[in-house]
């Protein structure tokens, strides 16, 4: 069980680390003239999935 609760809390906190980075990289993006997102960003990856 102990297993199984580590797997959990690692998963979780590496989904909060993908949104976070995420995050950072539209900050990033949108200071240029031009962003262009990461195809792997979070945010990306959800406004695509929603569309289809």
């Amino acid at each position: 069980m102990k297993i199984a609760e580590r797997i959990y809390y690692i998963v979780l906190m590496l989904f909060f680390l993908w949104v976070f980075l995420s995050f950072c990289d539209i900050i990033a993006d949108n200071i240029t003239p031009n962003p262009t997102h990461s195809i792997y960003n979070f945010f990306v990856v959800i406004t695509k999935f929603w569309e289809a």
